[in-house]
């Protein structure tokens, strides 16, 4: 019904090869992944983490426990 009019953004650390894996049944790990890679477009990141390190982070930054009257 949605084929090619919808768009699914998957994103992982697992490499492909190793999603089968998180599947139990390996008939319905082919069938899924048949089916998400099959007119994907794949971008497989390199290099180190783009992540802000702890000490470059600001004071308040990460903390989820403030309320809206702080």
């Amino acid at each position: 019904r949605y084929h090619k009019h919808k768009s699914v953004a998957i994103s992982a650390q697992l490499p492909v090869k190793n999603w089968v894996s998180i599947f139990k049944d390996q008939t319905i790990a082919d069938a899924v992944l048949d089916r998400i890679v099959r007119n994907a477009y794949r971008f497989d990141l390199k290099g180190p983490s783009r992540r802000p390190t702890i000490e470059h982070m600001p004071a308040d930054a990460g903390d989820d426990n403030k309320t809206a009257s702080e």
